[in-house]
């Protein structure tokens, strides 16, 4: 389990509201993407219960348990990259120097992680749609959005780093991979769509 998980919602909120640097957006993409994992987990689990065949279902159930887990370690990495950013621009009088680059490059990762998840989420999320129960169709169509507005922010977050980032391979690599990790996301809400119709 991560070690977010022992704090409390109510703590992490507070936290987010006090007015420091961290936890920010991207921690909160990562809790948004972790809310969106445990319902695909949930409709999935429903579903698995009057399943003829359900070896599909329950790899999509751990998978979505593994995308969660992942999200959740990401809210403390997040605000931790973040943190050093931070840090390294009170260093250097609010300069964007080598070390406040370096730290910028590192805190990108967690957002950039957190779009990857987020895109997994998605597919899972289209891949059982078809054999969903009609009860948890909201459910998973709520779990859809919130996937969906996680990727958004992450990739937001990610390409905010971007902009002060002057290694130009690295930007053109993760710039490119963030546009094709929207690109796929929207091929598996279109799939979703298809089956679940205004709910998704």
């Amino acid at each position: 389990m991560p070690d977010t998980a022992p704090e409390s919602l109510e703590s992490f909120l507070g936290r987010l509201a006090d007015g420091s640097p961290t936890p920010g957006g991207g921690a909160a993409v990562a809790m948004t993407a972790a809310a969106a994992a445990a319902l695909v987990a949930m409709v999935t689990r429903v579903a698995l219960a009057r399943a003829a065949d359900g070896a599909k279902l329950i790899d999509i159930a751990r998978a979505a348990d593994r995308c969660r887990a992942t999200v959740l370690s990401l809210m403390d990495d997040d605000a931790e990259a973040y943190g050093a950013v931070v840090e390294a621009l009170k260093g250097s009088g609010g300069l964007f120097d080598s070390a406040a680059v370096a730290a910028l490059i590192r805190a990108t990762a967690p957002p950039l992680d957190t779009a990857r998840a987020s895109r997994t989420i998605l597919d899972l999320a289209a891949d059982v749609a078809p054999v969903i129960r009609p009860a948890t169709r909201s459910d998973l169509g709520v779990a859809i959005t919130l996937a969906a507005a996680a990727l958004s922010g992450a990739v937001r977050t990610a390409r905010q780093n971007l902009t002060r980032i002057v290694n130009a391979s690295f930007v053109e690599t993760v710039d490119r991979e963030l546009g094709e990790l929207v690109a796929g996301a929207e091929d598996a809400q279109k799939r979703a769509q298809a089956v679940l119709g205004d709910t998704a």
